[in-house]
């Protein structure tokens, strides 16, 4: 019996597929040995790698870097780029064109300022013309006044016919019938009847012609020297602001009293000054 088994077992050693599973076996076990042999140096191999990965990382941020400074200098020389570079082209086109446009304005405007006349344009010497012609009528518009001069010792032609029912006062007070009061006077009063034709006590320029709730229509004529004559409670005028008046030309007429002068009745209010300060008529009247 047992003869027969090991009978059997030399059999099955001697087959082909004895020796084929065998091969395989060996095989199978040189592969594990060298798989087993060979798994610690990958893991050094993979750890190597982890480490060398934030160089690669930073390798490549420098590339990115070189790539941005190849773009500026490709957009430069027109070179054609990728779209990043494409986007950073058309941010920097954008500048360029409002630098352009900014210079471009100032190229524009930069030729109205240095224009030089043509042979024929007239036009600085009209310019010059006009200037010396306003400076012509203001030469001859202010001389008027200006060469004006009072002569204090010819004195002043009585404006108006007929005697002075209010004297003069600027201290003591004098008594105004129609107010019923005292009280300071800057001028004199001349009565004299309605229509009375009031004349320039001597040659001046009318500088105002105003209506005045006390003394009604009311003339101011300089005279030089810095006199200015008011002639009040007038009507019929026949002189206008800017007249230059000889002496007794007629200036207009005597009005009806206004209602500060009532009871004193028609009359003409006759002021003189100096530098804006009241001056006694009856020193400069004739």
């Amino acid at each position: 019996m047992v003869k027969g088994q090991n009978n059997k077992l030399n059999n099955k050693l001697k087959s082909k597929n004895f020796y084929i599973w065998m091969l395989s076996g060996v095989l199978t076990v040189v592969c594990i040995c060298a798989v087993c042999f060979n798994l610690p140096e990958l893991n050094k191999s993979k750890e190597l790698t982890d480490l060398n990965e934030p160089k690669v990382e930073s390798q490549g941020n420098a590339n990115v870097a070189n790539e941005v400074t190849d773009i500026a200098d490709n957009s430069e020389n027109n070179v054609p780029q990728s779209d990043e570079s494409e986007e950073i082209n058309l941010l920097e086109h954008d500048i360029y064109d409002e630098n352009e446009n900014e210079s471009s304005l100032s190229q524009v405007t930069k030729p109205v300022e240095t224009v030089e006349p043509s042979e024929n344009t007239e036009v600085p010497t009209v310019a010059i013309q006009e200037e010396e012609a306003v400076s012509v009528m203001q030469n001859d518009t202010k001389p008027i006044s200006e060469k004006l001069s009072f002569d204090e010792d010819a004195g002043l032609l009585w404006p108006a016919n007929g005697n002075v029912i209010m004297n003069y006062s600027d201290e003591k007070g004098i008594y105004f019938a129609t107010l019923g009061q005292y009280k300071v006077n800057p001028a004199i009063l001349i009565g004299a009847e309605e229509e009375t034709e009031v004349v320039s006590a001597t040659k001046g320029t009318i500088d105002e012609i105003i209506e005045n709730e006390e003394t009604g229509t009311t003339i101011k004529m300089s005279i030089g020297n810095d006199y200015v004559l008011t002639y009040g409670q007038l009507k019929d005028l026949k002189v206008e602001v800017g007249d230059t008046v000889e002496e007794g030309q007629v200036l207009g007429c005597i009005a009806k009293p206004t209602k500060y002068y009532v009871v004193e009745g028609a009359n003409l209010y006759f002021q003189v000054t100096q530098n804006g300060e009241p001056v006694n008529p009856l020193y400069l009247l004739r």
